[in-house]
């Protein structure tokens, strides 16, 4: 909550209610916490209110369906996997009710599929020499600013631990949780890179990966440098207030 609270994405793209994304990302966290609670407790009043929260959330932007094939490990670690393709049908079949209904009153393919193109692979984005590496460039750059260079360094870093847990077989729930946020994150940039390149605020996804798996850093490793968390929650706060 307090790594949370000192990004700089929280606190300039959380704050606007009006922005589509700011309550997507809401139900997203929501949706994977009660599914971590479920599988640690098997309270199936928790597993209820995940769908009611996917569905919710599906009904905000389709990403929510695509997240939750995603928390699709998690339930297969813990022997849930009929629940997990619950939960994804759960989501899946709401973006399908959903497009049908905005279908009766307008032609959606007309619209849809331009639309999907133009966020794809734009003239805003490819008529630029080296489109590719300018978009990864600017979306690391994005990615420093508004995550604060320390938990992007901290966010960075456990991936690779990550990496040396899977190899070595020793993943938690908690891991498969955060391995969640992130692929739901990058997918939603890498689907649409003329969308990421021209809309700073789709970086906002990024922000329950980054709060927790650089939380995860700090706990393994900084958590006995008293001095240290102090210089970083000062240089946190002081770089928050002046983006």
């Amino acid at each position: 909550l307090i790594v949370g609270s000192l990004i700089p994405a929280t606190v300039v793209f959380g704050r606007m209610p009006h922005y589509q994304g700011s309550w997507t990302v809401f139900f997203i966290i929501l949706v994977g916490y009660l599914c971590l609670k479920y599988v640690k407790s098997k309270n199936k009043m928790f597993f209820y209110a995940a769908l009611i929260s996917a569905v919710l959330g599906t009904l905000c932007d389709w990403p929510m369906t695509y997240f939750t094939l995603f928390l699709l490990p998690l339930f297969c670690k813990n022997r849930k996997t009929k629940q997990g393709i619950i939960l994804i049908l759960s989501s899946t079949i709401t973006a399908s009710l959903l497009l049908f209904y905005i279908n009766l009153f307008e032609p959606l393919i007309r619209n849809l599929l331009p639309a999907i193109a133009n966020r794809s692979l734009g003239n805003l984005l490819t008529s630029l020499t080296f489109w590719p590496v300018r978009w990864i460039s600017v979306l690391l750059i994005r990615f420093v600013l508004y995550f604060n260079p320390f938990f992007a360094l901290f966010s960075t870093v456990y991936i690779f631990y990550f990496i040396k847990k899977l190899k070595n077989k020793k993943l938690k729930d908690f891991d498969l949780l955060i391995f969640s946020f992130f692929a739901y994150s990058m997918t939603y940039i890498v689907l649409y890179p003329e969308g990421s390149f021209g809309h700073p605020f789709w970086m906002y996804g990024f922000v329950p990966f980054v709060a927790l798996a650089a939380s995860e850093i700090i706990q393994k490793k900084l958590l006995n440098s008293k001095f240290l968390l102090l210089a970083i929650i000062i240089f946190s706060i002081v770089f928050t207030l002046r983006i």
